[in-house]
């Protein structure tokens, strides 16, 4: 890779460029080329063994230009570690796979505030580290959120503006989900995988702060987890679900023969919603509609 690189003609700019592979030794020819080319969009998917790759991600995150940013990065010494706070000014999509975040006040990692166009992120596989505790997503122009397998002892949300939310495989049924903001404009949420331990209660209150969302999907495994939980705590029913005021969609992915386990929980969530549902089946979803 390092020979392509160096070898590249540049009589014309770079605006795009798309990296698979392990780097090698070849991020010094990558710096120098992204140093001189104006780069809109870059992705990279490989595994850094070089020294010289702490100078590659000061530079990335630095970018002026970049529009499009997708890293999945790993360093010779482990993940790689996300600053403190972006400054990518023209940034509008961030995709960040193997990254580690750090406190930047009161325990909380909160990276992204001062990427003013920021449209959509998306973080996979990233932790906190150190006195890091709290993961906040605060950015006032960010409309599309995925967290994906991101470790945190709770989650925070800052992002007005917020219409698509997904989570899988985060502890949902653990940890704990807060919001500055009503997220009046989120349209859809879409909840996946999760650990196996914790309690229905703490998913409940992450609908709570979830309430204003149209369209509601979820994985069986969710559903699956409340139902075990009913069984063996009982009093678990208790707890009461939000009234959804938005709702206009409800669908769960499940195969034919769960149809009745669905039917219960559904009924126990919107038992606050005073809209009627009608379900439809689609191949392995079940979608209940509300009107």
């Amino acid at each position: 890779m390092s020979w392509v690189l160096s070898s590249r003609d540049h009589s014309s700019s770079l605006l795009n460029l798309t990296i698979h592979a392990c780097m090698d030794g070849a991020e010094e020819d990558l710096y120098k080329l992204i140093k001189i080319n104006p780069l809109l969009s870059l992705k990279i998917f490989g595994y850094a063994k070089c020294p010289k790759s702490e100078l590659l991600l000061p530079l990335l995150f630095g970018s002026r230009s970049l529009t499009f940013l997708d890293l999945s990065y790993c360093m010779k010494n482990g993940y790689a570690k996300c600053p403190k706070s972006l400054h990518i000014p023209a940034l509008r999509t961030l995709h960040l796979q193997w990254f580690h975040f750090v406190a930047t006040h009161d325990h909380c990692a909160d990276p992204f505030p001062n990427c003013h166009v920021l449209n959509t992120l998306v973080l996979i596989a990233c932790s906190l580290i150190e006195d890091a505790q709290v993961l906040c997503i605060s950015n006032q122009t960010l409309s599309n959120l995925t967290i994906r397998k991101v470790s945190a002892d709770q989650y925070s949300l800052s992002a007005p503006n917020l219409s698509s939310f997904t989570i899988d495989d985060c502890p949902i049924f653990q940890k704990s989900l807060s919001s500055t903001c009503n997220l009046s404009f989120l349209q859809q949420v879409n909840m996946y995988g999760f650990s196996n331990n914790g309690e229905a209660s703490i998913f409940l209150r992450w609908l709570q702060v979830l309430a204003n969302v149209k369209i509601l999907e979820f994985g069986y495994a969710v559903f699956e987890k409340i139902q075990n939980e009913f069984l063996l705590n009982p009093i678990s029913k208790k707890v009461q679900p939000p009234r959804f005021v938005k709702l206009e969609l409800l669908i769960v992915h499940a195969y034919a023969d769960k149809k009745q386990e669905i039917m219960e929980i559904v009924e126990h969530l919107l038992q606050n919603t005073t809209s009627m549902t009608r379900v439809v089946q689609v191949g392995r979803r079940f979608c209940f509609s509300l009107f």
